[in-house]
């Protein structure tokens, strides 16, 4: 297609900046209402309304044009273009505020994928959907900041979207007796053919991994005795930026107790990695934040580098169950990813030292390590801590900010100290070889190694 596809944050940003617009199709999701028909295979979705979204942008469900549609009125999975068509849609009309569609999906026996999304939706296990249309008339708002209000459009395509790829749902899909087999396959075929200039899946490349991995076996949820998940609390990745997130500036301030008091739960949910699933209401609930409470949740450096930090044993530590740590992990590694930065090694203090310590490694080398050698690693161990420690120091908060955020900025044990007046570690490569060459030093004799 000639068009230019592209999401509302890229539509918005050549508005706002004064910049050419034409011949693009602009996608944008919503949470379906789904009805069930007494009609074999045909569910009606309410694809667009007129209410306010959550891009502060309104739609007018009576300037939608869908004459050219309707004369190819195919509905895809996740705008995949190179996939058949889940389902046609038989009616798309406007009812009240709302656009809505009539859709008839593919019998099991003639295409399993078309068939599987039907039940997702009939069972309740999938309720987004996306529609791709042709902007013609707008304007900004005049009451909604960076809001667009869309006058007349042209309806060019309708997908059926996994928005949030959730794995419970998956899972338990999976137990009512829905082959999922084609959804793996699917996940798949997508990453093999993979490229970074794709326009043609709607769902970030993140979201078909956790997927993929899901129904490969790679990570399932363990179940407890009465069905309470091990990782409970965790806030996945997939679960919290679906659609990917936006970055601040990689020298963006951090104040997490500041962010914390201006977020609501709702905020808290998209700017945390983890959260006491007993009292999912209470804003103290959730712990390492480390997005912006205002606007599109952009994730901020500074504050990544301090929730891995934490995570990882730094200032005392996190209180989270060990079992959900990996999974927090692997949530802020993916962060990482996208500031083009190398996440740390996922271990605990006593791992690192056992590694080293009375082990497989040690036999090899001819040598076991005395309690005298084993005290300095971990004297080492507790020096880098302190180092971690200042490097993510954040500015002291009264304690009012610290108890309405939920988020313990210091320690109780932490006592006042005199801040120097410059740090002489500022240079972050600097420090890294400092430490490599330190640790070196007191390793390698100790591991029979010389350089």
């Amino acid at each position: 297609m000639d068009e230019i596809v592209m999401n509302i944050e890229e539509f918005k940003q050549k508005v706002f900046s004064n910049q050419p617009v034409s011949a693009v199709i602009v996608r944008k999701q919503f949470n379906a209402e789904v009805k069930q028909l007494e009609e074999e295979l045909t569910l009606d979705f309410t694809i667009s309304t007129g209410s306010v979204d959550r891009d502060g942008d309104k739609i007018n469900p009576a300037g939608w044009k869908v004459d050219n549609y309707m004369k190819n009125p195919v509905v895809l999975f996740a705008h995949d273009y190179k996939s058949l068509p889940v389902a046609n849609a038989t009616a798309i009309w406007v009812e009240g505020n709302a656009l809505r569609a009539r859709a008839k999906f593919t019998p099991e026996e003639l295409y399993p994928f078309g068939y599987m999304v039907y039940r997702f939706y009939r069972d309740g296990f999938m309720k987004a959907t996306s529609v791709g249309f042709n902007p013609i008339k707008w304007q900004p708002s005049n009451d909604r900041k960076e809001g667009i209000d869309f006058e007349e459009q042209e309806l060019l395509e309708f997908s059926c979207v996994p928005v949030p790829a959730n794995p419970e749902a998956l899972v338990v899909a999976k137990s009512k007796g829905i082959n999922v087999t084609p959804l793996k396959e699917w996940a798949e075929r997508i990453l093999d053919e993979w490229s970074e200039d794709e326009d043609g899946i709607l769902i970030p490349k993140s979201n078909v991994e956790q997927i993929y991995n899901l129904l490969k076996g790679k990570r399932m949820y363990t179940l407890q005795k009465g069905g309470a998940e091990v990782n409970k609390g965790v806030i996945t990745y997939g679960q919290a930026h679906p659609d990917g997130t936006p970055k601040a500036p990689e020298d963006e301030e951090w104040d997490a107790a500041r962010e914390v008091a201006e977020a609501d739960v709702e905020d808290l949910k998209v700017m945390c990695a983890w959260y006491d699933s007993d009292n999912p209401d209470i804003k103290g609930s959730y712990k390492l934040p480390h997005h912006k409470a205002s606007g599109q949740h952009a994730v901020v450096w500074r504050a990544v580098a301090a929730a891995m930090a934490a995570l990882l044993g730094a200032r005392g530590g996190v209180n989270i169950p060990e079992a959900a740590k990996k999974e927090v992990y692997n949530h802020l590694a993916k962060h990482y990813e996208e500031f083009d930065r190398e996440p740390p090694e996922f271990a605990s203090v006593e791992e690192i030292v056992d590694k080293y310590v009375g082990g497989e490694a040690m036999q090899k080398a001819g040598r076991v390590l005395s309690k005298a050698n084993e005290q300095k690693i971990r004297q080492a161990k507790d020096l880098l801590d302190e180092v971690l420690a200042q490097l993510n120091e954040q500015p002291e908060q009264d304690d009012d900010k610290d108890k309405e955020g939920g988020i313990i900025v210091k320690t109780a044990d932490d006592e006042p100290r005199d801040e120097p007046e410059q740090n002489p570690l500022d240079d972050v490569e600097q420090l890294k070889a400092l430490l490599e060459t330190a640790i070196k030093n007191v390793l390698n004799p100790i591991l029979g190694k010389v350089d």
